[in-house]
């Protein structure tokens, strides 16, 4: 009897050990399984570290994403020119400065446009401006400006763009026109070989002031007349009125007599 209550508690105990030592490997396992994740995610930030390190071209090897648009300096990249280019439009204005340099067409744009026609025209052959630009820089009117620019247009020699700004208002760029320029200068030429005037096509009423002749020399198609209520810029007053011939003959020989 002894003997079988000795058996029965030494099953007891191993039972109960064996159920002790099943405890303690579960609570192991779950043990393992929280720590898994953590090491998972240490192993790919290890690993993900070192393939950043020994990638060519990384940061960590010193080198900069460059930003489209911008150098490796972070400043804005420009745009490449071409050689060509630049040297024909060099030479184009080149030729325009001889073309405006020509006494027989200087002395033409003093007459027909006004004494500083000239230095509009050499203004329009570095760059495009406005008409108010072009006043402030000859220290002239806006409205005496742009009657020069219009008389100037009639002879195809500038052209203009017009835009709006912000505000609604219309702007006008003119430009020099360098291909009519060259034609323009040598019609001029012809013409002073047949002895002819170069007057404004399709107009045949012409004004200039007396008083002012002598020095301006400067004889006006109907609308630039009419642009100045038919005074004299100079001197303020009214212009004296010719038709197509006697305009002629003043060009050409200082006189209508």
């Amino acid at each position: 009897m002894q003997k079988s209550k000795k058996m029965t508690i030494s099953r007891r105990s191993g039972a109960k050990a064996g159920r002790k030592g099943l405890a303690q490997r579960k609570m192991a396992g779950r043990g393992a399984h929280k720590a898994a994740p953590g090491m998972a995610r240490k192993l790919a930030g290890r690993k993900a570290h070192a393939q950043k390190k020994a990638a060519p071209g990384s940061a960590a090897h010193g080198a900069k994403r460059i930003a489209p648009g911008r150098d490796r300096h972070g400043s804005a990249a420009l745009e490449k020119v071409d050689p060509v280019i630049v040297a024909y439009e060099a030479e184009r204005i080149k030729e325009a400065e001889r073309i405006i340099s020509n006494s027989l067409f200087a002395e033409f744009i003093m007459k027909s446009v006004g004494r500083q026609g000239v230095s509009v025209v050499k203004s329009l052959n570095t760059s495009p401006r406005t008409d108010e630009k072009l006043a402030v820089m000859m220290d002239m009117k806006v409205n005496e400006m742009r009657r020069m620019l219009n008389v100037l247009n009639g002879y195809g020699i500038t052209r203009y763009d017009i835009n709006k700004d912000g505000k609604g208002w219309l702007t006008f760029k003119w430009h020099l026109d360098r291909e009519k320029l060259a034609v323009f200068n040598n019609a001029l030429m012809e013409r002073q070989k047949s002895q002819r005037v170069h007057l404004q096509e399709g107009c045949n009423d012409f004004f200039y002031c007396e008083v002012c002749y002598k020095n301006q020399k400067t004889i006006l198609p109907f609308d630039s007349a009419f642009e100045l209520n038919f005074k004299c810029e100079g001197c303020g007053k009214i212009l004296q009125v010719l038709n197509r011939e006697q305009a002629s003959m003043l060009f050409r020989d200082g006189s209508i007599s």
